[in-house]
């Protein structure tokens, strides 16, 4: 899943990144890239201070033209940020189209209808994902190129998605034309602009009304973008340097046996059970701990009360979830009041540097992880010892939609369904989300992503073991996590009991 620092909340995916240490020396990427992702140009690089802004600009290149060939980049501490890539669009050169042959014109027509694309749209895409911004480029270029119509991505930078979303949903502006919300809470803020999605051809598409965004009057206004999962990831290769194989793995009291039995020898093995826990306000990636791992007992207890997510929580799993909280903070790197100082960032370089066995993470930092790691990982899902879960498989959220501005033009609304029905439908389309872009798309006929997170996810559904969705709701769902976070802290540190975390997680759903 998707919610975003910058609003408050603790989104799960790497863009919601804190702000650069300006006393530190970084480096930078600059990539020049055609719309099949393939690179035009040899890459360029270069170092600067933290926080230091460097204006980068794209040469010309025959053939070719450049919607951007300038583009101005704030360095960062994360390296993913301090990436830049020009997308250059080959310019199309006039050609006779090829005579089909009666046999080829009687299967087209057997097929389904091609798109009769409106090239007098235009649309630009307001992009959540950060971090897969190239790739998002690379999509809207190739549409471009298979509709003619003037496509264009803005990737807000880390952080700033939330305002740059206000600052362009304000009024009745018809620009951007497609923008992605996270789930209810931002649909409580933005549900006005957005466009009835119902009887458009790529909802027609979705595998299930699940994966759609209703508004309360029971009419799609949103389309899944992407589904994601997360689970405990872990290093097979440790795990069996410890005696054991993953399939020794088939409940939270094996995986408390393992993790205190790996602790008791971790002198001599060389590792420990667990990476960093990162947890407290200060700690980067504390959604880990605050949103996604609660996210298990809230899911039973709703389960429970008919997935009624309006009801008053009683924290009747809670106590399954102190004894997954304890394990993590007593059998990690560092102790447990050295885990509110610890960042995601240092709870993944444990794990490649083969300093654990279990790291809790998801989908999408897979793809920063294999090249690591390579074959020698797996996922388990959060175990918790709470009973049934055994009968599920690991944490999936589907919680980015895509949107259409209902103020646009009518000829950039037309281009917009078009680009929908055209990213859900054709092999192009479909082939740059699963396999360029790593996403797994709840849409019929979609390609299996190569993650293993997700591979896993279809595994564990085609053995008949659901996920465990992770639920939203409206209103204060950023102040539910916050306020189990804080509760985190003070019971990490030693100052706070776990009532309060029991507390935060019943009073602010």
């Amino acid at each position: 899943g998707q919610n975003d620092a910058d609003s408050g909340s603790a989104q799960h995916d790497p863009d919601n990144n804190e702000s650069a240490d300006p006393s530190s020396s970084v480096s930078y990427l600059v990539m020049y890239m055609d719309s099949d992702g393939s690179p035009v140009l040899d890459n360029d690089s270069g170092t600067g201070e933290a926080g230091e802004e460097i204006e980068v600009t794209a040469p010309e290149l025959e053939g070719y033209t450049l919607d951007n060939d300038r583009q101005t980049l704030v360095l960062s501490d994360n390296a993913q940020d301090n990436t830049v890539v020009f997308i250059y669009k080959e310019v199309p050169t006039s050609r006779e189209e090829p005579v089909q042959e009666e046999s080829e014109q009687e299967e087209s027509s057997e097929s389904e209808p091609a798109i009769v694309y409106n090239t007098e749209g235009h649309l630009r895409i307001l992009n959540k994902k950060y971090t897969e911004r190239a790739e998002f480029d690379i999509l809207a270029a190739r549409f471009a190129r298979e509709s003619g119509i003037d496509t264009s991505v803005e990737s807000p930078k880390t952080g700033k998605y939330s305002s740059t979303l206000a600052e362009n949903l304000t009024g009745s502006r018809s620009d951007p034309t497609i923008f992605i919300l996270s789930g209810t809470r931002d649909f409580e803020k933005y549900g006005s602009q957005c466009l009835d999605l119902t009887d458009c051809a790529a909802a027609k598409e979705l595998l299930s009304e699940d994966y759609a965004l209703h508004g309360t009057n029971g009419r799609t206004y949103g389309l899944a973008c992407i589904v994601e999962s997360y689970g405990l990831l872990v290093n097979t290769d440790l795990l069996e340097k410890a005696g054991y194989s993953i399939s020794d793995i088939q409940s939270f009291r094996d995986l408390k046996r393992i993790t205190e039995d790996i602790t008791s020898r971790k002198k001599s093995l060389g590792f420990s059970a667990f990476t960093s826990p990162s947890i407290g306000p200060s700690a980067h990636g504390y959604y880990r701990y605050a949103e996604h791992a609660p996210a298990v007992p809230l899911y039973y207890e709703l389960r429970d009360n008919d997935f009624n997510t309006g009801m008053t929580l009683h924290g009747d799993y809670m106590g399954y979830f102190k004894d997954y909280i304890d394990l993590c903070l007593n059998n990690s790197c560092v102790s447990p009041k050295q885990a509110t100082s610890r960042t995601l960032e240092d709870a993944q370089q444990e794990f490649i540097q083969q300093k654990a066995v279990f790291h809790q993470d998801g989908s999408w930092d897979y793809r920063m992880l294999k090249d690591s790691m390579q074959n020698n990982l797996d996922v388990l899902p959060l175990y918790m010892g709470i009973p049934g879960e055994e009968d599920h498989g690991q944490c999936s959220t589907t919680s980015y939609f895509w949107c259409v501005n209902k103020y646009a033009s009518a000829d950039d609304i037309e281009a917009a369904l078009q680009f929908l029905q055209w990213l859900v439908t054709s092999d192009d389309g479909r082939q740059t989300m699963a396999s360029d872009m790593d996403f797994l798309i709840p849409y019929k006929g979609a390609s299996a992503p190569d993650n293993l997170f997700l591979r896993k996810l279809l595994e564990e559904e085609e053995e008949g073991r659901p996920p465990v969705i992770q639920y939203y709701k409206n209103g204060n769902y950023d102040s539910w996590i916050n306020a189990i976070n804080n509760a985190l802290e003070a019971y990490a540190n030693g100052t706070g009991s776990w009532g309060a975390v029991t507390e935060g997680f019943k009073k602010l759903w």
